[in-house]
């Protein structure tokens, strides 16, 4: 009998997948098949491999997540996405930039070839500006598949004949490959959704497809990965998971939305009456006398409130000509610059973000924003040892910073420091369980970090640093 148990963790720990109960002889059978293939006697010598060979784990993990996968599958998605989501988004952009659609999990292409095609068939070739789409996988084997576009008859199984014949070619021994320019239209890359290191490209996402995925996570690394794609979602974006599965990921994270009698999670979105309210530009002088004339103090508080409720909205265009508008006047000018600084962060302007936050340290050189900011450009740029000096710098002014000392954590953690990640953890455990009138808000900045999803992503953390001291 084979002990699976080392496999169960290596794996689980590597990239979150879980092989128990039914789908143990799964895993069985990969194992077995792989020492039979590499004339190997013993499973411990397998192990062993594993460890250190990257290549090798790639081809068990390609056995392990081979699924049911064909064009259009659970067409309801597609018809949501072209006739509710998409149009809705349009209107909300107004060119302003693609709408950005990724599927996760996206296998051997079907999946976003569908979404690709589905936009298309709806608008036509203005499609290729209109939209981006993004997939990504774990198993290589299976991208370069997608990269290749050549399927089977088992394929297009719900594929419509006619769409079957516009966008591929036939070719010899009954396969069929996709259109080059679908499949050029589509950027395909690899991508582990339970690393902490995720690609630049997928920030801001409008629609993400995560369906028939989180089956192979059980609910704790499920809750992590839903949690990481729902921070990724800009304002008014959508999250569609499988039809099956809609309650195992309902973790209260993002509400749940009914549309045609599809399911889906995604933010609120603000209705058009309100967003024509809170987009006004700041009036013009010749149009002041217009307005109630009302205190300077109060106007400022007003405009600033604006340019932070934009920035929430992720309307970081808008929210930046209101913070321009205070700086050219004069008025609020520190924290103009520090949301300034932050939205130019959020935007990777990494070297206009970092001038702005200086400006801003030049007026309060304690500022905990700012500080806070430097550190998370010093971080995004991989500057490692500066951005813990920035970190450690806003803890010195402010012991209670929880979320510099969370940052803290993530470095000493991204650089296999555990003794001193697990301690900034406990911290900021710790600082969490206080009163909520205790615990600092930082509210003049939108950064958009629940303090329950603190919580738990420290809980997670140290119980996965643990783990891997048991392992070593």
């Amino acid at each position: 009998m084979i002990d699976l148990s080392p496999f169960h963790r290596l794996i689980k720990h590597r990239c979150g997948l879980l092989f128990a109960g039914s789908r143990e002889e799964q895993l069985t059978c990969a194992v077995a098949r792989r020492c039979q293939y590499l004339k190997i006697d013993h499973t411990e010598q397998y192990l062993h491999r594993l460890h250190n060979d990257a290549t090798e784990f790639q081809n068990l993990i390609h056995l392990l997540t081979i699924n049911e996968t064909y064009f259009y599958r659970e067409s309801e998605h597609l018809h949501l996405l072209t006739e509710v989501l998409v149009p809705r988004l349009l209107a909300r952009r107004q060119g302003e930039r693609p709408v950005r659609i990724f599927s996760a999990g996206c296998s051997s292409g079907e999946e976003p070839y569908s979404i690709r095609m589905a936009l298309q068939e709806k608008f036509g070739s203005a499609g290729r500006s209109l939209f981006t789409v993004l997939g990504g996988d774990i198993d290589q084997l299976a991208l370069e598949k997608a990269f290749q576009g050549i399927y089977r008859s088992y394929s297009f199984r719900n594929l419509p004949n006619e769409l079957q014949r516009r966008y591929f070619t036939p070719l010899s021994c009954g396969e069929w490959q996709l259109s080059s320019a679908i499949r050029e239209s589509v950027s395909l890359f690899s991508f582990n959704l339970f690393s902490d290191t995720w690609p630049d490209s997928l920030y801001d996402l409008d629609v993400i497809f995560f369906r028939n995925v989180s089956i192979y996570f059980d609910t704790l690394p499920r809750r992590v990965i839903f949690t990481r794609l729902a921070e990724r979602l800009a304002f008014g974006g959508s999250l569609i998971v499988g039809h099956t599965e809609t309650l195992a990921n309902d973790f209260g994270i993002l509400p749940q939305i009914q549309a045609g009698g599809v399911f889906y999670f995604g933010h609120a979105v603000t209705p058009p009456a309100e967003k024509e309210e809170l987009s006004l530009p700041l009036p013009r002088a010749e149009e002041k006398q217009l307005f109630d004339p009302l205190p300077i103090k109060q106007s400022t508080v007003l405009s600033y409130a604006t340019a932070l409720l934009l920035a929430r909205e992720k309307r970081y265009q808008e929210s930046i000509a209101c913070l321009d508008a205070l700086l050219e006047q004069g008025v609020d000018t520190l924290r103009a610059l520090q949301l300034k600084a932050h939205i130019l962060l959020n935007r990777k302007s990494f070297l206009e973000a970092e001038q702005t936050a200086h400006q801003a340290l030049s007026l309060e050189p304690w500022s905990i924003e700012t500080l806070l900011s430097l550190g998370q450009i010093s971080r995004w740029q991989q500057r490692y040892g500066e951005a813990m000096r920035w970190f450690k710098q806003a803890i010195y002014a402010q012991p209670e910073c929880w979320l510099a000392h969370y940052s803290l954590a993530e470095l000493y953690r991204l650089q296999k420091q555990t003794m001193l990640a697990k301690r900034e953890y406990f911290i900021v455990l710790q600082q969490l369980a206080q009163p909520k009138n205790k615990i600092p808000t930082y509210d003049h900045l939108p950064l958009g970090v629940p303090l329950h999803e603190v919580h738990f992503l420290c809980q997670h953390h140290l119980a996965q640093l643990q783990h891997e001291k048991e392992a070593s």
